[in-house]
């Protein structure tokens, strides 16, 4: 049987997107926000292949979606391992709705953080429970830097 060619060219979209010519331009836009010695190691090997499926997002662009997907899911991880850690007596299924009430009702997050929080979960549930394939943007990245910003505040 044929190998297929391996592509390693940039995704022709770059051509269309104002202020991308290169990689280098293009790393630009990734993730600033480095994860700090204290997250908890499984956080950390969470977020391994989103980094790379995110630097691999400049030559297949839909790697930047699955890359924002899981670090939707990886957020409800960071929430929840907290949790376990810092409640006396934690639920072992809780939903990520009541783990971002339970972050409110304790004061550990402002109103404005819990409605972006809330608006986090949306994503994540769109994706969970696709009616249509959802392409994200490359504004999308500075997402999960907030992201990485959570687990570096909760951990």
């Amino acid at each position: 049987m044929a190998s297929k060619k391996v592509c390693l060219e940039p995704h022709p979209i770059w051509d269309y997107v104002i202020g991308i010519n290169s990689f280098e331009d293009y790393k630009n836009y990734l993730p600033m926000t480095i994860l700090s010695e204290n997250v908890d190691d499984e956080i950390k090997a969470y977020y391994q292949p989103i980094s790379k499926l995110l630097e691999f997002g400049y030559l297949e662009y839909s790697f930047i979606t699955l890359a924002f997907r899981n670090a939707l899911i990886m957020l409800e991880l960071i929430l929840k391992r907290y949790y376990l850690k810092s409640e006396p007596n934690p639920k072992q299924k809780i939903m990520l709705n009541d783990l971002i009430e339970w972050f409110s009702a304790n004061k550990l997050i402002n109103e404005q953080q819990r409605q972006q929080l809330s608006m986090l979960k949306e994503l994540r549930n769109s994706y969970s429970h696709p009616s249509q394939n959802s392409v994200m943007t490359i504004q999308s990245i500075k997402v999960i830097d907030v992201i990485l910003i959570i687990a570096n505040n909760f951990s």
